[in-house]
């Protein structure tokens, strides 16, 4: 016959449990979210490949990178980079200009090709992160710093 518990022993062990199972939970969100940012670097590796554009919308991240933030667009064969930028625009516009929840996120539009990510335009920096923000990292400033050298034009980003 198994020992009875008292309350504060099955209340000790019910605590256990509940952090072991939320440690735990944590580690499979984390987890999933990395592998959910290594497959959308999968399937715009094998859109280079391809030799296809890519556009997607950026946001800047508290770390100081340009995280993931929404779909990759692309393009058949006859489509062309244009088409590409135009999709992504639209998107911006409908889902994201003017929106109260966006309204105090930094957004870039990118593209992709053969060459590589281009930053092609800061679409909002409503308070102006990308100028005072003190922990951007070593590559966004050189893409932004090569974006406003070049007057606003694509810049290469990795």
């Amino acid at each position: 016959m198994p020992k009875k518990l008292t309350v504060k022993e099955l209340n000790e062990r019910v605590e256990s449990n509940y952090k072991s199972l939320t440690k735990e939970c944590k580690r499979l969100e984390a987890s999933i979210s990395k592998l959910s940012s290594k497959m959308s670097n999968l399937q715009a590796t094998v859109t280079h490949i391809l030799g296809k554009h890519t556009s997607q919308i950026r946001v800047l991240e508290g770390d100081g990178s340009w995280g993931d933030y929404t779909g990759i667009f692309y393009c058949d064969r006859e489509d062309n980079k244009d088409t590409v930028e135009s999709k992504a625009m639209n998107h911006y516009k409908h889902y994201f200009e003017g929106e109260p929840f966006y309204r105090n996120k930094t957004l870039a539009l990118f593209i992709s090709n053969d060459k590589g990510k281009k930053l092609v335009q800061i679409l909002q920096d409503p308070e102006q992160r990308l100028v005072h923000y003190p922990n951007l990292k070593k590559q966004t400033i050189d893409s932004l710093k090569e974006y406003f050298k070049n007057g606003g034009q694509n810049v290469n980003v990795r």
